[in-house]
């Protein structure tokens, strides 16, 4: 599960956003999928340290909190290579 903070950002459509603010995207241009599993999208994320940077891909998948109406959770599922 991801945390929707504000420090993190994740390239999508040439612009930066956070998981908040994708989520928000998604919401206004697609109908959800279904009642349980709302959005999915895949993200590109960079990572840097001191040895080296690299990139990847991360599948980011919004579902409904059952415990609480009006809420989500995002996950990261597997990607298989």
């Amino acid at each position: 599960m991801i945390k929707r903070s504000e420090k993190v950002y994740y390239p999508y459509h040439h612009r930066h956003e956070t998981v908040k603010s994708l989520y928000d995207h998604l919401r206004h241009t697609h109908p959800p999928q279904r009642n349980h599993y709302l959005y999915n999208v895949i993200v590109q994320a960079q990572v840097e340290t001191d040895q080296h940077s690299g990139e990847f891909f991360l599948k980011l998948v919004y579902v409904t909190n059952r415990k609480q109406n009006g809420t989500y959770s995002v996950w990261l599922p597997r990607i298989p290579v």
